[in-house]
């Protein structure tokens, strides 16, 4: 039987830098929908919108935020909105106009409007967490 040498390496982790890899997720964007809020636009219809916030820290490229409704808290969400989101830096934001919609077109007996929006819809941006995109909302603020 034929012996060869065996070699030994050693890897060294400063504490420091693992410390911030661990508590930041490493080198890569986190899309998160920092805010949804609707103003009035032309009476009767209202403007949704919405703010994508990257809290990681490398740029995010394009993605797209969707809009979803619903009036019924037990249906399904109703896909509304796909829109194009540019790309963003570490901490940079951007308000979107998601929306324009009337009350009038809820059915009469809807009690609320719950949304939910969704930064980086498709999946195409490379995550530090893909779990924390989405953000529902309701109007008025308490549903039944």
């Amino acid at each position: 039987m034929k012996t060869y040498p065996s070699r030994q390496y050693s890897v060294s982790l400063h504490v420091p830098f693992l410390s911030l890899v661990l508590l930041f997720g490493g080198c890569t964007p986190d899309l998160i929908v920092k805010n949804v809020h609707h103003e009035t636009y032309l009476l009767p219809l209202l403007m949704m919108k919405g703010t994508v916030e990257n809290q990681g820290n490398r740029v995010a490229g394009e993605s797209i935020t969707s809009l979803e409704f619903r009036s019924d808290l037990n249906a399904p969400f109703v896909p509304t909105t796909r829109i194009q989101t540019p790309s963003l830096r570490p901490g940079e934001s951007k308000e979107l106009l998601l929306w324009p919609f009337s009350p009038s077109l809820l059915p009469p007996t809807a009690p609320c409007l719950q949304v939910r929006v969704c930064a980086d819809a498709d999946n195409i941006v490379d995550e530090s967490s893909e779990t924390n995109n989405c953000l529902t909302k309701s109007f008025p603020a308490v549903c039944p």
